[in-house]
């Protein structure tokens, strides 16, 4: 599709079942700073497509964190809370784990498993890059044999 029919189409396939169509897709939109137009690419299945459409939003100057909680907070649809959960997880910071939090005691299960990813996923993202002292060694016990030199 080229010209004006190109992002109507692009946003066409994103409905179809094949996760490098959806990518493609997203790639070949222009960069975006409204995310709702962009929200069922954002809570895809497929992380390749989620993030895809971070890149679109990073490309419009828009922070994607910032645009999945603003979904969060009016989703455009309740099936995309669990993927839109699971995207703040892959992008966000550690002020974002207080949200994923609260969904853990959500009605809907699909939203309380995909706030446990989120988490873990948000964790595993900012946690490596927190300053960790280096643990040192224990010293031994002053009672353990063969460390008193009287023993």
């Amino acid at each position: 599709a080229r010209g004006r029919h190109r992002d109507r189409t692009a946003l066409k396939l994103l409905r179809v079942t094949d996760p490098l169509v959806r990518d493609r897709a997203v790639e070949a939109l222009p960069p975006v700073t409204d995310p709702f137009p962009l929200a069922a690419a954002l809570a895809d299945r497929s992380p390749q497509v989620r993030a895809a459409a971070r890149r679109r939003l990073v490309a419009g100057g828009v922070d994607p964190a910032g645009a999945y909680r603003a979904l969060l907070e009016l989703p455009p649809a309740a099936g995309l809370v669990p993927g839109l959960l699971i995207g703040l997880g892959e992008c966000g910071g550690e002020a974002d784990l207080a949200e994923l939090h609260e969904r853990l005691d959500a009605d809907e299960r699909a939203h309380r498993r995909a706030a446990r990813a989120g988490a873990v996923l948000l964790t595993r993202t900012w946690l490596p890059q927190q300053a960790v002292e280096p643990a040192r060694p224990l010293s031994p016990s002053p009672g353990t044999p063969g460390t008193n030199p009287g023993t």
